[in-house]
């Protein structure tokens, strides 16, 4: 992938990347540490766009990296929106300051970054989750005007 904002586009990634189809298309990976470092420490919440260029070669430039480290605790993202209607999407993911998962919180983020930084739109502390965990055990159920959580609860097995 390359870069277009001057961030490191290649952190160690130890996680599966989330995919968003709309509004052009986006990838959300949670990457374990910065620079070319293989080992695990703490990254960040890295987020590219998918495109085609001028002479139609397909591009995937990265467009936002969090600010906020995300400890070594590499859960894949899960997008929820209503199909690719603009405005509708969030992406979930399990957030721990460190690698014990302590601290550990289920964030939802905007789709889109804005001014090169994914923005926050909801976060709820979590208890330490196990390794790898996609934020899949719990339902949200929201409204589409305000993207206001009003439900979260664990899920039945």
């Amino acid at each position: 992938m390359t870069s277009s904002s001057g961030s490191d586009p290649t952190a160690a990634v130890w996680s599966r990347p989330g995919v968003w189809p709309g509004e052009g298309g986006w990838v959300y990976i949670p990457t374990a540490s910065n620079g070319t470092s293989a080992s695990g420490s703490s990254g960040n919440l890295q987020v590219y766009q998918y495109g085609v260029s001028g002479t139609a070669r397909r591009r995937c430039p990265l467009q936002g990296t969090s600010k906020e480290a995300f400890g070594f605790h590499p859960a894949p993202p899960v997008i929820t929106s209503e199909g690719t209607t603009p405005g509708t999407a969030l992406v979930w993911l399990i957030w721990a300051p460190n690698g014990t998962g302590v601290g550990a919180q289920l964030r939802a983020y905007n789709p889109v970054p804005d001014h090169g930084e994914p923005i926050l739109r909801w976060s709820a502390p979590m208890a330490p989750p196990p390794s790898s965990r996609r934020p899949t055990s719990a339902r949200a159920v929201s409204t589409s005007a305000h993207a206001t959580v009003m439900c979260l609860r664990s899920a039945r097995r």
